[in-house]
């Protein structure tokens, strides 16, 4: 039996950070032009992964674990992780 990580990919890490800012599933989706089943199901993987009963408090979970925290002065929640998620998830020549 294989074991499950519980660290979030990439992605789940963006969508995570994206619904802490305030983002709907739907724009997050729109945003990242991906299907919103894609994204429903990245969100509940990481909930799942993170034993959250619910997506606000996955987002305390990875704010409180120091995966997501305020940057800049625009009072947003960025990864840790990475500068620009979302740049690595577009393609080079899609508008930010």
């Amino acid at each position: 039996m294989r074991s499950r990580t519980t660290d979030l990919t990439p992605l789940q890490l963006t969508v995570v950070m994206h619904i802490a800012n305030g983002m709907t599933l739907k724009e997050i989706a729109n945003r990242l032009d991906l299907s919103m089943t894609y994204i429903q199901r990245n969100a509940d993987t990481a909930r799942e992964k993170k034993n959250a009963r619910s997506l606000p408090q996955l987002v305390s979970i990875m704010i409180a674990s120091g995966k997501l925290e305020w940057k800049g002065d625009k009072r947003e929640i960025r990864s840790q992780d990475q500068q620009d998620q979302d740049s690595a998830l577009l393609p080079s020549d899609a508008p930010v």
